[in-house]
Parts: C-alpha cells; sequence; structure tokens
C-alpha cells in the first residue's frame, strides 16, 4: 500500500503550492478588443500580384547535365526500378493445435 508521501515522490498528487492562477475570465470578456487591421486594395490585374520567378520549370539544365556524364565516363542510362525487398517482422506461423493421439 502507497502512503501519502510516496505518492508525493511518485508524482501522483500535487502540492498545493504548485497551483497555477488563472486570469479573470469573466473581467476580461467585458473588455473585449479587436485587432483588425486596415488591408491593402487589391489591384484590379490580379495576376500582378503572382511571382513568377518563385517556380520555373525549366529545361535548360539538361544539356550541362549530360556533358557531365561524358565528362566524368560515366554511361547514361534510363533509371530502372529497384524491386522492394520486404523484411518478415514475425516467425512463421504454426497451427495452435495439437495434432490427435
Amino acid at each position: 500500500m502507497f502512503s501519502f508521501d510516496s505518492l508525493l515522490v511518485i508524482g501522483y498528487i500535487h502540492k498545493v503550492e504548485s497551483a497555477v492562477t488563472t486570469p479573470d475570465t469573466i473581467d476580461l470578456s467585458s473588455r473585449v478588443r479587436s485587432e483588425l487591421q486596415e488591408s491593402e486594395r487589391v489591384p484590379v490585374d490580379y495576376t500582378s500580384l503572382f511571382d513568377p520567378t518563385l517556380f520555373k520549370f525549366d529545361l535548360m539544365n539538361i544539356p550541362p547535365m549530360l556533358n557531365l556524364f561524358r565528362q566524368m565516363s560515366l554511361p547514361h542510362q534510363i533509371l530502372a526500378l529497384v524491386p522492394p525487398e520486404f523484411e518478415v517482422p514475425l516467425p512463421s506461423a504454426k497451427f495452435a493445435v495439437f495434432p490427435p493421439q
């Protein structure tokens, strides 16, 4: 059987001194303040808001990369599919019944 002191040591019972006071929510709810800000005007041409330099699909880097393959004497091959190897975490199943005697 546990004593009261052992429960305090384990941490199941908190001391009264560790109580945390909460703010007076009733008083705070009567003094609600909004934090809305004025927003900027949206331009008529909304496409001016997009920045095309953030993402760019470009094929200009492929020829220099192919030249690197030639300079490093590496064969340029299409990537092959690597078949997955699944690990079996459990031993093989065995029946849980006994044969007749």
